[in-house]
């Protein structure tokens, strides 16, 4: 099968959720792909500066995809592919409105996210979520300016379930994506991860039809609904596992590794 480009999410697919556990067999599994100069890429909701280390420091992948695809870097040629830029209206007027319903806020930028509403619930929060020993979320809540300097290519916020509706209607230009009971990935419509690997297609020269892709939540699902080869993991949230050519194991039990093996893009080591 001719494959040029592999893809993997990091939480649940290429790491367990809460232990972040990360198997020997699904580094080694990527090092195959590499000797057969197929690219690799990740596909995170993370920022960038939250990418798991383990992951980098054992593997360098030729793209980060972060944000779900709100901005991408080509790490080999060290040159960013895409960023989205929020505007200063949207910021100030999507920080009103969080702070009008006693929610959270945090804008990502390349290196560190920036509270404006509620660092201390937050922060904390977040740190647990990615496994982060060290916060490089900074506390705004008193400045709420750092977008002047710098536009924000994502958002993370808590909203409750209250005032979700009224953020729908009032931002009908962005898509909310759970992923905590009461936590969102806000991004602009045009942003996911499907787009994001069209993206590195075209970087690359090559088609959808020669990709593979590996993914457990809910923003894997446009890019699982793309792909030539869709795995979902088996600990993959059940809409994914519908669109998924392929379900393989969970992420602790070498889910990578088993999907790899079954589409006989690597051998047996």
């Amino acid at each position: 099968m001719d494959i040029k480009l592999a893809v993997f999410d990091i939480d649940g697919t290429l790491v367990t959720h809460g232990t972040h556990i990360l198997l020997d067999s699904t580094i080694e599994s990527i090092h195959k792909l590499q000797e057969k100069g197929i690219k690799v890429a990740i596909a995170s909701g993370r920022a960038l500066y939250s990418f798991d280390q383990e992951v980098l420091d054992r593997v360098e992948f030729d793209y980060l995809i972060s944000a779900n695809g709100a901005y991408i870097y080509d790490q080999k040629n060290d040159k960013d592919v895409y960023r989205h830029r929020y505007s200063q209206e949207l910021v100030e007027s999507f920080t009103k409105k969080i702070q009008e319903v006693q929610g959270s806020l945090m804008y990502q930028m390349v290196k560190n996210g920036y509270s404006y509403v509620d660092f201390e619930g937050l922060a904390q929060k977040m740190l647990e979520y990615l496994n982060m020993h060290e916060s490089k979320i900074l506390n705004y809540d008193d400045k709420q300016d750092k977008h002047s300097e710098e536009a924000p290519h994502h958002i993370i916020s808590r909203i409750p379930e209250a005032a979700f509706a009224d953020f729908q209607e009032q931002f009908p230009e962005l898509k909310f994506t759970r992923f905590l009971p009461d936590m969102y990935d806000v991004n602009d419509h045009v942003i996911n991860k499907a787009n994001a690997v069209k993206y590195i297609a075209q970087d690359l020269g090559i088609e959808l039809t020669e990709v593979i892709a590996f993914g457990d939540g809910l923003n894997d699902l446009e890019m699982l609904s793309e792909v030539k080869i869709a795995v979902a993991m088996g600990n993959a949230e059940p809409e994914l596992k519908k669109v998924a050519d392929y379900v393989t194991a969970n992420s602790e039990q070498g889910g990578i590794k088993q999907g790899l093996l079954h589409y006989g893009i690597i051998e047996e080591f």
